[in-house]
């Protein structure tokens, strides 16, 4: 059933606005069950959206921690270049090409989990700043094709309404929460590197790499993938 806070626009929409009260609960994004399948794609999405529409607000949520600009994504080898820039265009593209097929085909492999190339504070500072450089395009580019999705899903919405979904909607959360989430783990690393150098942060760069690693490795679907990296990171910085 979907979410008693869902059933009402209003209260919907108020709801979403807040933070996620769920820290500590590794199984619960915003008081919905993580699960592979149908079922929590459509109790992510704004009332009144198919499952098909559904799918593809999914298949639109950012991957945060597979995020890199070029400096990073040339030391992980040609192939996350390239697909960086394939997933750019295809967010732009997305609203012409709405056929319910996946664009992110490749969300397993294991050049997605990009903290892992990271060796020396040198690349842990060009990690930081391909971040903040492509998070402001790709956030844009996945709202975009979002509102357009919404807006062949519902037709009814007015345009402010629309607007507002296309903003508040949990995979939009999920997709601009991750990335601000993955911001603040790098700038902690980075201050632990400046502090006690870089042999005491390449120990904690291991430890987060290897458990989004694990998480990547482990997840049935790729929506799974994002939902459970984002309670690791939600969880990390409430411990701060």
């Amino acid at each position: 059933a979907m979410p008693p806070w869902l059933s009402d626009m209003a209260d919907g929409l108020q709801h979403l606005v807040g933070p996620d009260e769920l820290t500590g609960n590794e199984n619960e994004v915003h008081g919905i069950e993580i699960a592979a399948g149908p079922h929590m794609r459509t109790e992510l999405a704004p009332p009144g959206v198919s499952s098909q529409s559904a799918q593809q607000l999914a298949d639109l949520t950012l991957d945060a921690t597979a995020v890199a600009g070029t400096s990073t994504a040339a030391v992980a080898g040609d192939s996350l270049a390239e697909d960086m820039t394939s997933a750019i265009s295809a967010l732009a593209a997305y609203g012409q090409t709405l056929d319910g097929t996946p664009w992110d085909f490749q969300w397993k492999h294991r050049n997605r989990n990009v903290l892992q190339y990271v060796t020396t504070h040198k690349r842990l500072v060009e990690l930081q700043r391909d971040m903040m450089e492509a998070a402001p395009k790709l956030l844009k580019n996945t709202f975009l094709g979002m509102k357009n999705i919404l807006a062949q899903a519902v037709p009814t919405w007015d345009k402010t309404t629309l607007t507002v979904w296309a903003q508040a909607n949990l995979f939009m959360r999920l997709s601009r929460d991750g990335m601000a989430l993955c911001q603040g783990l790098y700038t902690h690393l980075l201050n632990v590197s400046l502090q006690y150098g870089w042999a005491a942060a390449k120990i904690e760069v291991s430890f987060y790499g290897d458990r989004l690693a694990s998480v990547r490795n482990n997840a049935p679907d790729r929506l799974v993938s994002i939902c459970q990296s984002y309670t690791l990171l939600r969880d990390f910085m409430d411990k701060g």
